[in-house]
């Protein structure tokens, strides 16, 4: 096995003592500044079974030797400079062992090879922002994968059907930047769904209430759309991580949502109060960032509980006093509270907070001495 190498070896250099290594099972040189292209003769390294160079500096068409060695169960490519299509991908067959492919964040241009359909041992796949020159791509090519759990399509234009039936193993699922209208309906059944991060898309309207009833549901992104209207959480939820910033929903912020660990609804149009179940019911509250509405009012003691990472209510309509319980939050890192009605002493006692890096208190109402001393 060879590990990730973080000195600055010429890959030209390394190519030779690499290729001598027949018998190597893994190669990992991810998170590196390698460059060039990839030698030819990949496929002596007969017994290679992962192959990682994940965020590099690689250039040039990936040779098609790579794509036949057939112990190869992992092979991830992503976050480097490949160019041109990759019909390569038509040496796979299904007879292959490969179980994760990940090619994602490169400069692959052309139609997805239909071939990819082959890979049914795939559990996990990555081939988001893949160039495909306008084309929109049918999801169904992927349906005959029945043992994915994870798959990122993110940056491709897609055409999803309502009547879709994913894989019955699919946990995760990223369709961030895929120009979606409308809020993928086949989903509804999917009770094994883990994680849906559908960001930076164009579906409008009101978010439906059954997403909140899949029963293996914990990260959600829907970030980045026109979602409207009052946001409708129902009770006893798994969803633990919930970002829904860069939208349109009005009302008040549900207090079902406050079993959350993870909440971001910054940019959106809440009024009302900041839910003093925050805090109260949740004891695992990480990170609540409520920026940029038009909530009103005090912010409450309860929210602000031990555990808090970062909290962001700037610009709000927020007034009172800085709730004391801060003190408590031990893990603080950010604190935002810009752009508000705050009144208060200048809060000198949160220097005691030790693991706080960014404090933002402008265009507030806060007076005295500024003095951490």
């Amino acid at each position: 096995m060879i590990s990730p190498v973080k000195d600055q070896t010429r890959l030209t250099d390394f190519q030779l003592v690499l290729l001598n290594l027949s018998s190597l099972v893994r190669i990992d040189l991810s998170s590196n500044q390698f460059k060039g292209m990839l030698p030819s003769n990949m496929s002596s390294l007969s017994k290679l079974e992962s192959f990682d160079i994940n965020e590099n500096l690689f250039s040039r068409p990936v040779p098609s030797s790579l794509f036949m060695i057939p112990s190869l169960i992992k092979l991830n490519l992503g976050r480097n400079h490949f160019t041109g299509p990759l019909e390569i991908l038509n040496f796979f067959s299904s007879q292959y062992n490969l179980s994760k492919l990940y090619i994602g964040e490169n400069n692959f241009s052309g139609p997805i090879p239909g071939s990819i359909s082959k890979l049914v041992g795939l559990s996990e796949l990555s081939l988001s922002f893949w160039n495909t020159g306008g084309d929109i791509v049918d999801f169904s090519i992927f349906l005959h994968l029945k043992s994915l759990t994870s798959l990122d399509l993110s940056g491709i234009h897609m055409n999803i059907s309502s009547t879709l039936h994913l894989p019955s193993s699919m946990r995760n699922l990223v369709l961030s930047s895929c120009k979606i209208d409308e809020f993928p309906k086949f989903l509804q059944n999917h009770t094994s769904l883990y994680s849906l991060d559908i960001s930076a898309n164009q579906i409008k309207g009101q978010l439906p209430e059954w997403l909140w009833s899949l029963p293996e549901l914990g990260y959600v992104n829907i970030a980045h759309n026109s979602f409207s209207g009052e946001l409708t959480v129902l009770p006893n939820s798994t969803v633990d991580s919930f970002i829904a910033s860069d939208n349109q929903f009005s009302g008040e912020i549900p207090r079902a949502i406050c079993e959350v660990g993870t909440l971001d609804l910054s940019n959106n149009n809440f009024s009302g109060s900041i839910p003093r179940c925050f805090g109260v019911s949740n004891t695992s509250l990480s990170i609540l960032h409520l920026r940029n509405n038009s909530l009103s009012g005090v912010i409450p003691e309860e929210s602000l509980h031990g555990y808090l990472r970062s909290l962001d209510v700037g610009l709000n309509r927020l007034s009172g006093q800085l709730p004391k319980s801060l003190i408590n939050c031990s893990y603080l890192q950010f604190l935002n509270l810009e752009d508000n009605r705050i009144n208060d002493k200048f809060p000198f006692w949160l220097s005691s907070l030790p693991n706080l890096q960014i404090l933002v208190l402008r265009s507030n109402d806060f007076y005295g001495p500024n003095s951490f001393s």
